[in-house]
């Protein structure tokens, strides 16, 4: 678990989420090529 949150943390960056409000975490996960469970582990 901590290795996934690792992970989240190191390739979602906060900026991203915070200039693109209106997009779901799928969407977000799709810019950085990954599936949308990581975003269970990101921590904003």
């Amino acid at each position: 678990m901590e290795a996934n949150t690792f992970a989240a943390e190191l390739l979602i960056p906060d900026e991203l989420i915070f200039d693109n409000p209106g997009m779901t975490d799928k969407q977000i996960a799709g810019i950085i090529g990954c599936d949308s469970k990581i975003m269970e582990f990101k921590k904003i």
